[in-house]
């Protein structure tokens, strides 16, 4: 189709614009359009991923004891990975006959609930058990995400890091605390988008820094406090005055600083022709956020070229958290596929629809932990022609067809996902829209120590710290999942004496939740570069350097995901005034 398209989501009842690309790529891996608008699309495959929320109880197989992303109770088998992933037992002996009397997703829900499901995500990871999706990770202790990495607590998104606490969308990082969204960095602290840095804390988007302070868009600078230069004595003892301050005395002031300095409107590395955030070496993207090395795609959300090159992830829609990935539709997780739609971690396949954690595969239907099957549905093996022809059939038959699996059928509560994480609701609101919600699990904590009673200095903490049970500072009142009370344990301990840091007052998951706060929406709002010329178009910015415009205000326009009391510079003039 050549024409745009205005249509009403059949969730949220608000109207999304369906444009001629996207005809052309719904007809090129032969979908009907969407009936969800991209956000309401999210949201659906992010309440199929539990990361955070673990659970003890047994291996069904080998009976030990587990740590699992499935609460007891769950209707089907749990595994441990090493089961999980062992030939004693074969997924193809769940295989079903097709019913045409019954609906398709009733006989694959049936299906979900006899095959085993792998108890976390765990592939070659050392000494990691209370962490999920990790691979390659050592020492990584309720941490998400994580690879190739040492050492790492509570933390999410990890690649190459080591010795990392409360961080974030990071890679190669060590030493680092509550840093998020940066690379190459060591001894840093509270900050984001940062590169190259060293001993730098409270910075925001900055490159090649070394001990910095509360500073913002500097490039290749040393000794700089809220981006004014100091000689490194008078810098030693301007920062131990600040950082003698509590912890959110300190962030206040920084935020206030940070509100009078631009900001840049979109964060595009060698990118062309794309809108989102935080897209890198990538062409050709539409409305996408977290793309690294991918091209000729849209409504993505992290997609990324293992091979570095975005000749390997290429033609995507409606995706998220996959790699190596091309001309496939409706995807979360899952690497090295090409021709897959509406399914969950499908590695190293092709033509999978409809499936769940298979690998290897081709030409699977509706299947669920097969490895290194072909013309399958439900499990059950068919010849090439059996197999096209039940397919066929199927589709035809199937009113849903074209669309991502219900949440209905998630394995998992609404607040358990990532949903809950990117849409936020309170249970009234999410069991007004007909989503399960879970209750917490009574955990009947001693508490021991109160958050105020904490030191307010880490050199005023001793061993002991390691015995107390810890209230946490939200007492379980908040929406963030409240563990209402923590405990700190040794490697945590000895990395905020190093980098003298005060001990934190909230648990883990509030501590998750308030980083989750600072993420920019995955929305972005049309807008015009609010320079004015010789300064912000609001008076509270001075420029420092000439731009392009002269003394007029600048006529850019673009897309951001900053609201608009932000003050946001196209790349020119953001350029022209980082330093």
């Amino acid at each position: 189709m050549t024409h745009q398209e205005t249509k009403q989501c059949q969730n949220c009842k608000n109207q999304f614009v369906i444009e001629p690309e996207d005809f052309a790529f719904y007809g090129k891996v032969q979908v009907p359009p969407p009936t969800f608008c991209p956000n309401c699309r999210l949201q659906r495959r992010l309440t199929w991923r539990n990361e955070r929320n673990l659970y003890k109880r047994s291996c069904d197989l080998c009976r030990k004891s587990i740590i699992s992303m499935y609460a007891a109770g769950a209707p089907f088998p749990i595994y441990c990975s090493k089961c999980w992933w062992s030939d004693k037992w074969d997924a193809g002996q769940f295989s079903m006959e097709y019913d045409a009397g019954k609906s398709f997703l009733e006989q694959f829900a049936e299906l979900m609930d006899k095959v085993p499901h792998e108890a976390a995500q765990a592939k070659q990871s050392v000494n990691s058990e209370f962490s999920n999706y990790t691979m390659h990770a050592k020492d990584a202790y309720l941490s998400f995400i994580i690879f190739e990495s040492e050492n790492v607590l509570y933390s999410r998104f990890l690649i190459d890091c080591k010795d990392c606490v409360d961080c974030s969308l990071s890679t190669k990082c060590a030493n680092c605390v509550r840093v998020s969204r940066g690379g190459f960095n060591a001894d840093c602290s509270d900050s984001m988008v940062i590169e190259y840095c060293q001993n730098v804390h409270f910075t925001y988007d900055s490159i090649h820094l070394s001990d910095c302070y509360g500073c913002i868009n500097l490039h290749h600078k040393k000794y700089h406090i809220f981006n004014k230069p100091y000689s490194k004595e008078e810098y030693e003892k301007e920062v131990a005055k600040l950082r003698s301050l509590p912890w959110e005395e300190q962030k206040k002031k920084v935020e206030a600083f940070f509100k009078t300095r631009p900001h840049r409107g979109y964060i595009h590395y060698f990118s062309n022709n794309v809108s989102g955030e935080e897209i890198y070496y990538s062409e050709n993207c539409k409305h996408s956020f977290l793309a690294n090395f991918v091209r000729d795609s849209a409504y993505i959300f992290s997609a990324s070229s293992l091979a570095r090159s975005n000749e390997a992830t290429h033609d995507l829609y409606d995706c998220a958290l996959v790699a190596d990935m091309s001309r496939s539709y409706e995807m979360i997780g899952g690497s090295k596929s090409y021709q897959c739609r509406f399914g969950i971690i499908n590695d190293n396949s092709v033509s999978v629809e409809y499936s769940l954690f298979c690998y290897g595969a081709t030409n699977l239907f509706g299947c669920f932990g097969l490895r290194s099957k072909k013309y399958c549905i439900l499990n059950k093996e068919y010849t090439k022609e059996g197999f096209n022809r039940l397919r066929k059939e199927i589709v035809k038959t199937m009113p849903s067809y074209g669309e991502f699996f219900p949440v209905s059928m998630s394995p998992f509560a609404y607040n358990e996902t990532l949903a809950q994480e990117y849409f936020p609701l309170t249970k009234k609101e999410a069991l007004r829209k007909g989503y399960v919600w879970k209750e917490p699990e009574e955990k009947g904590y001693a508490i021991s120590l109160l958050a105020d009673q904490l030191p307010p200095r880490i050199e005023g903490v001793d061993d002991s710290i390691l015995k107390e049970t810890i209230a946490c500072e939200h007492e379980g009142r908040c929406n963030e999942q409240c563990s209402t009370a923590f405990r700190i344990i040794p490697q945590e301990l000895h990395l905020y004496r190093k980098m003298g840091l005060s001990l934190p007052r909230l648990c883990p998951n509030c501590r998750h939740f308030q980083r989750v706060a600072q993420r920019n929406p995955l929305a972005l709002f049309d807008t015009h570069c609010r320079c004015g010329g010789a300064s912000s178009g609001n008076g509270v910015y001075q420029n420092i350097a000439s731009h392009f415009h002269g003394t007029t205000p600048c006529p850019n326009e673009f897309k951001t995901v900053f609201p608009r009391d932000i003050i946001t510079y196209c790349r020119s003039c953001y350029n022209s005034e980082a330093v």
